[in-house]
C-alpha cells in the first residue's frame, strides 16, 4: 500500500467559496450587495445547489448573512458590531501573541518576512486582493504558533469579516497604503523583542487604526460608510493596516 494520498481535484463547490470570497475581498461585492443563487449560478456556471452550499460556507466564515426563503446578502456590519469584533479580537490577539512568542521559530519569521514582502509587492502595483491575502497570511501564521486551537478558530472566525471590510475599504478610494507593509515590519520587531507588555501595545494599535476613520464618522454600518465616502473629498493620508 502507497504512502501518498490520491490527488483531489477542487469541488466546485470550493471554487464557487473561493470565487465569491475574492469578489467579496477586492470590492466587487460591497456590505449589503444581495447574492442571488440563481444569478450567481449562472455567473460561476455551476447548479444553484452549488451555490447554496457555497453561501452556507461563507455563513459560516461571517462574509455573508443568508435569510432562507428570503435573501442572502454580504455580510454588513453597523459600528456598534465592528467595536464589539475589535474589542474581543484585540484581547483574543495579545493572547494568542503571548503564546505564540515562545514557539516562533526562524523558520517561522522567514515565512512571516516572507508574507511582509508579498504585501509590500502587492501595494506597489494597489493589488488589494493580494495586500489583504498577505495581511490575513501574517497574522494566522503567528496565532498558528499559538498551541490552543480553540484560540486559533476563534480568531478565524471574527476576523474574516473584519479582513474583508478593510480590503473593501481601500478598494473603493483612495488609501495611503505605503505604510502597511511598515506597520507589519514594525509588529515583526516588537514580536523578535520578546517584551510582552510591548506586544500587547503594539497590537492594540496596529489592529484599531485601521477602522478608527470609520468609527469617528456617522456612519451606521459598513454599507453606509462607503457611500458616504464615496461623496466626500478623497482622504490623503489613511492608512490601513489590520
Amino acid at each position: 500500500m502507497g504512502i501518498l494520498k490520491p490527488v483531489r481535484t477542487v469541488s466546485l463547490k470550493d471554487r464557487a467559496v473561493s470565487a465569491i470570497r475574492d469578489a467579496i475581498f477586492s470590492g466587487q461585492l460591497g456590505p449589503g450587495d444581495p447574492l442571488r443563487e440563481l444569478h450567481l449560478a449562472k455567473e460561476l456556471q455551476v447548479s444553484q445547489p452549488t451555490v447554496r452550499e457555497a453561501l452556507m460556507e461563507l455563513e459560516r466564515h461571517g462574509l455573508v448573512v443568508r435569510r432562507p426563503n428570503i435573501e442572502t446578502t454580504v455580510t454588513n456590519m453597523t459600528a456598534s458590531e465592528i467595536r464589539d469584533r475589535l474589542e474581543l479580537r484585540t484581547m483574543l490577539e495579545q493572547a494568542a501573541l503571548r503564546k505564540a512568542v515562545p514557539h516562533l521559530t526562524p523558520a517561522n519569521y522567514a515565512e512571516l518576512e516572507d508574507a511582509v514582502s508579498h504585501m509590500a509587492r502587492a501595494v506597489a502595483t494597489n493589488n488589494y486582493h493580494d495586500i489583504a491575502q498577505a495581511d490575513y497570511t501574517f497574522h494566522h501564521l503567528i496565532w498558528s504558533r499559538c498551541g490552543n486551537m480553540a484560540l486559533l478558530h476563534g480568531l478565524e472566525c471574527l476576523t474574516t469579516p473584519l479582513f474583508a471590510f478593510v480590503s473593501i475599504m481601500r478598494s473603493a478610494w483612495w488609501h495611503d497604503l505605503s505604510r502597511i507593509a511598515d506597520g507589519h515590519r514594525h509588529l515583526l520587531e516588537v514580536l523578535r523583542g520578546g517584551d510582552l507588555a510591548l506586544i500587547d501595545e503594539t497590537i492594540a494599535v496596529h489592529i484599531n487604526q485601521s477602522y478608527l476613520q470609520f468609527l469617528e464618522s456617522t456612519a451606521k454600518d459598513c454599507r453606509g460608510y462607503l457611500a458616504q465616502m464615496k461623496t466626500e473629498t478623497r482622504p490623503q493620508s489613511a492608512a490601513a493596516t489590520t
